[in-house]
């Protein structure tokens, strides 16, 4: 009994366990469907007995839980159970306290300020994490891996979890070798990978409640478990406090004289770095030098190194965020915010980030990379001294030319202080951001500027924009969704959104300006899409890494030609949103001095004074967002590909905080949340176990007796089919009355014998070319129909496998616009184009009977099929990633044989995405008046053209660039895009780039008419926001305009990681 009851401890029966269950895996808002789980999960369970409950009371449970701390253990059975002390903790650390023209002895006779702190020891965590059921599938062994798609070919490595990376192959292979060395040395020594996520959330819509979570992840688990929120891979180990609201009284009672804004700057700096210094306490250094000795859920005994190896946050947070107009933060890399060398990886100057891509550029990043040295520990103890000792002002010249020429701080970095001695350089865990350096950065900012360009240009472009994006078909799963009615107002546009803007704006800008222009901003709006498409690829080879490398380059150099080409020629100002956003928050600043200096000037006088100014907005390409283009192939090389530490995963878990939130009590909310966050974990180990253990049983039992599940019109589709339509004959055709109706329709001309002539051909194993085969009628006459009825379907699923190796599925749906697709391209075909595009009109199948002398069977059999219709391809102006241009379709005239056609279902390799070229407008003449091709709504017109959207999705984009390694099947397809490059592609080449005063840019063949680049001065906000008095943090928002009104919310989730449930919660 006694082994039988820890299963669900700290509960005492399972009755407990199954009501708190349902209580930590519920909304906040009690829905239909909660109310239906609780009475079929909990209140019928065979296993629940309402007596158990009559003392039932949740505080108590909720501090039973809190106060449970299982020591690692067995069953009897030996399955491993137990979580072990990982509670959280109310420790205090304490900060130095400068003040300007006030000397000291020395730092330690400065006054102290102590500050609270909730954090949970990082070595617990560890442990705790290490005897979870999640475990076992732990890597502990670093590997690379490599392809060869063919005998011939050469053999690339491949990048993907972090463990395929260098950075954690070559930290193993170094604790491998002191490990030959230590006492324990007979042991297997392995390496725990931690990844850190640091990112402030706002809790709720209203108000000003907020929270600073570090979470910690580990990289030993595949980051297709990892970035799932459900997989409560994310371990909340502290909670960043802020310096409490006595700072000033307490400055005044110690020195006479408040605290200065740069002071305050400074102290919120030194509490960041306390609060890491008390989370690496002097257990986790032993640990991290001597190893530590634990048992695995395997049973196994192994000395584990903690290791760090990311940090992801977004760009201001890894120096200082403003919050509001007063409240600063900081996180780790101790360096000035916008300064003098904005990055944290290397030294290049602000004034030379517009050469990102160029050789210069290039040879910089190398040069000046930064390293956590001797040198920089002195000139930070140096400046200290003087600030301490000397009275210094903090923010004045003598301190600045100590630490100026590398934007560093007068901060000890907690990383370098425990880490420095043992070879760990901190600056490089601070890896490229996609999310908030690229969709809402870089990207944010040209749309953003080709918005203004629009409004400048006039013509009513806005409003044709737009329509256009209306009008774009969503695609897949929430792969590409429906766009708002007003897209240039990018109200609550998350990270997401911008991604589908950019995937989709090609046909959507196409021939809104001029022609001289409208070609510059198609190059730059391919270029965005194919770095992006790369940048985000789950699964690198050396060659895809070469091509981002070479993409960068030509990114680089088109920025620079849309900004002295484009940009110079429009007088632009700020959007109609961002000039009301101004004028609320200058109204609003205004009223505020006014009270607080008792003026009588009207608070609307002020605010028309204020909107007279309007001035012109630049387009700046001196950002460190676009200098962080430059890191992503270095990052992928150390750490795997770029989903492995996107702060989007970070974004993902605020949820959680935020649903918490709700639960707590307003004034405690900090540690409130963290026991909400440990009590549901410990919720799931149970559930775990309790799942385990019933499998277990299962396995024993006689699986004859298992019950069997109600039958689905459309159930789930095996993992091994190629496709599934339902076997549902519910919407039943009876042919020789259909075709009466339809009579008129020209897309049903000669429907039967076509369809008798596609059947045979099929039946008689004829291969596929496209064209159906004519038979005679005697040979027709040979295959009957059953009963002359065909039977129609709502949906088709085709299973196929991605670039990366797993399995994904397609639902095309007639009756929806998710009803394109492509097919292989007969071996005989003309044109080298290796694929065919058609549209699904109808999905159907028919019991088929086979007479006749050429007959293999009698017997009726089912067969499948689809009614479509085919495209063609423009082959003018020439698509391909030479010309930067995407592949246009037209639908094939109507009165030709080959407009439409019959397909076996196992063609299908997949669907595609197609947009309608805009600017080519709709025609009538290609068919006549057809409701079978057309549908009810609009029976008459068809978009002239169409474009091809290979950027919708990851593998979309690898199927038209060749060399995806889970593409075996269709491989001499792809290859054929292979030479369908640039030269830089072709080849890995320098582009030579003069490196004088003016900043020439690279002068490439292909690249021509590129003028000179003059530095941007005086920025200070991102792409020409320059802040002006009043303004606060809010006109630079970063991540828009969340639906919740914070931009930390999970709404910036990617399309694809929400596809493959990366997203699921």
């Amino acid at each position: 009994m006694e082994s039988t009851r820890n299963l669900w401890a700290p509960f005492k029966n399972f009755s407990r366990f199954l009501l708190m269950s349902w209580f930590y895996n519920s909304s906040n808002t009690k829905s239909i469907g909660e109310l239906q789980t609780l009475v079929k999960d909990v209140l019928l369970h065979d296993d629940f007995k309402i007596n158990e409950l009559e003392v039932f009371n949740v505080t108590n449970k909720h501090a039973l839980m809190d106060a449970h701390q299982e020591s690692a253990g067995t069953l009897e059975s030996g399955e491993r159970l137990g979580f072990l002390d990982d509670t959280w903790i109310k420790g205090t650390v304490n900060i130095f306290l400068p003040c300007d023209k006030v000397r000291h002895k020395s730092e330690d006779a400065a006054p102290q300020f102590p500050v609270d702190v909730y954090y949970r020891k990082p070595l617990d965590v560890i442990r705790a994490a290490l005897s979870e059921p999640d475990a076992e599938r732990f890597h502990t062994f670093p590997f690379k891996a490599f392809w060869k798609p063919s005998e011939d070919d050469v053999e690339e490595r491949l990048y993907s979890e972090t463990f395929t990376g260098n950075a954690w192959n070559n930290a193993y292979e170094q604790i491998q070798q002191e490990h030959l060395h230590g006492p324990n040395k007979n042991i297997e020594a392995f390496m725990v990978g931690l990844m850190i996520w640091s990112d402030s959330t706002s809790l709720a819509q209203f108000g000003t409640a907020d929270l600073w979570p570090i979470y910690l992840y580990f990289g030993n688990q595949s980051k297709y478990t990892r970035c799932k929120p459900s997989s409560f891979s994310a371990h909340h180990i502290a909670y960043m406090p802020k310096l409490r609201d006595n700072i000033q009284e307490f400055y005044m009672d110690s020195f006479r004289k408040p605290a200065t804004s740069a002071m305050l700057t400074h102290l919120r700096r030194e509490l960041a770095q306390a609060v890491w210094m008390l989370l690496m306490d002097d257990k986790f250094m032993h640990a991290y030098i001597h190893g530590l000795l634990f048992r695995l859920i395997d049973g196994i005994m192994r000395l584990f190194f903690p290791r760090f190896l990311t940090c992801s946050a977004d760009y201001p947070e890894k120096w200082v965020v403003f919050m509001g107009l007063t409240a600063h933060r900081m996180l780790m890399a101790c360096l000035k915010y916008l300064s003098l060398c904005p990055c944290p990886r290397c030294l290049i100057l602000k004034s030379r980030i517009p050469r990102i891509g160029s050789k210069t550029d290039t040879s910089d990043r190398l040069k000046l990379i930064r390293i956590d040295s001797q040198e920089r520990r002195r000139k930070i103890e140096k400046a200290r001294r003087l600030i301490f000792v000397g009275g210094v002002n903090i923010a004045g010249t003598r301190i600045n030319k100590i630490l100026g020429s590398e934007s560093l701080v007068p901060t000890h970095n907690a990383f370098s202080e425990r880490l420095f001695e043992y070879g760990f350089n901190f600056y490089q865990m601070f890896v490229p951001d996609l999310l908030h350096e690229f969709k809402l950065g870089v990207w944010k900012a040209v749309f953003t500027r080709l918005l203004r360009i629009l409004y400048a240009h006039g013509h009513d472009k806005i409003q044709e924009l737009n329509w256009r994006y209306r009008q774009v078909p969503p695609f897949g799963r929430d792969i590409i969704r429906k766009f708002s009615n007003d897209v240039s107002g990018m109200k609550k546009l998350a990270a997401r959104d911008f991604e589908d803007l950019l995937q989709c704006a090609i046909p959507v800008f196409e021939g809104l300006l001029p022609q001289k222009h409208d070609g510059i901003v198609r190059k730059l709006l391919f270029e965005l899409s194919t770095w992006h498409g790369l940048a985000k690829l789950r699964l690198h080879t050396e060659t895809t890494i070469n091509d981002l490398e070479n993409s960068t380059i030509w990114l680089g150099s088109i920025l620079r030609e849309f900004q002295s080409t484009v940009c110079n020629a429009y007088d632009t100002y700020d959007l109609p949103s961002e000039e009301a956003a101004r004028g609320r928050r200058q109204s609003a600043l205004a009223s505020k001095q006014s009270q607080k200096n008792k003026s009588t000037i009207p608070q609307a006088h002020a605010t028309a004074q204020t909107r007279k100014k309007r001035p012109k907005r630049e387009f700046s390409l001196g950002t460190y967002k676009t200098h962080a283009l430059g890191g992503y192939v270095k990052a992928i090389w150390l750490f795997g590909t770029t989903d492995n530490y996107t702060s989007q995963t970070g974004e993902l878990e605020h949820r959680r905080s935020k649903r918490f939130y709700k639960r707590v009590h307003k004034g405690k909310h900090i540690i409130g949340i963290g026991l909400q966050v440990r009590r549901e974990r410990q919720i799931h180990r149970l559930k775990a176990r309790l799942h385990d253990r019933q499998q277990h049983l299962a396995a024993s039992d006689d699986l004859s007796s298992a019950p069997v599940g109600d039958e689905e019109p459309l159930p789930p589709t095996a993992p091994e089919a190629h496709h599934h339509i339902s076997l549902e004959t519910q919407q039943r055709i009876q042919l020789s009355d259909w075709l009466k109706r339809n009579k008129e329709d020209p897309a049903l001309k000669d429907f039967l014998p076509r369809l008798k002539n596609h059947i045979l051909a099929r039946l008689l194993l004829h291969k596929y070319k496209g064209d159906e085969l004519e038979f005679t009628p005697e040979d027709r006459s040979m295959v009957i129909i059953e009963n002359n009825t065909i039977y129609q379907h709502k949906v088709l699923r085709v299973n196929y496998t991605t670039y990366d190796l797993r399995q994904n599925q397609d639902s095309m749906n007639p009756r929806t616009r998710n009803a394109d697709f492509m097919v292989l391209a007969p071996e005989d075909n003309d044109d080298p184009h290796p694929y065919w595009y058609g549209r699904i009109l109808g999905i159907f199948h028919a019991n088929i009977r086979h007479c006749g002398p050429l007959a293999k069977s009698r017997e009726p059999q089912r067969m499948e099929f689809l009614f479509v219709c085919w495209f063609g391809r423009d082959p003018t102006p020439q698509p391909g990633w030479r010309t930067k241009r995407l592949t246009r379709l037209a639908f094939v005239q109507g009165n030709s044989e080959l407009a439409f056609g019959f397909l076996d279902p196992t063609q299908v390799i997949r669907a595609v995405h197609l947009i309608p070229a805009f600017q080519w407008g709709c025609v009538s003449d290609l068919l006549p008046p057809s409701v079978i091709a057309r549908g009810v709504d609009n029976p008459t017109m068809d978009w002239q053209l169409y474009y091809l959207s290979i950027f919708s999705d990851r593998d979309l984009m690898m199927r038209f660039r060749g060399g995806g390694v889970g593409h075996a099947s269709t491989r001499e397809a792809t290859d054929y895009f292979k030479s369908d490059c640039g030269i830089l592609d072709q080849e890995k080449t320098s582009v030579e780039t003069e490196d004088d005063e003016n900043q020439s840019d690279m002068e490439v063949e292909e690249l021509q008419d590129l003028q000179d680049v003059q530095e941007d001065a005086g920025e200070e906000g991102d792409y020409g926001y320059t802040r002006e008095s009043g303004d606060d943090e809010d006109s630079n928002c970063e991540a828009g305009d969340e639906s919740d009104g914070s931009k930390e919310d999970g709404g910036a989730v990617d399309s694809d990681m929400d596809a493959l449930s990366y997203a699921d919660y």
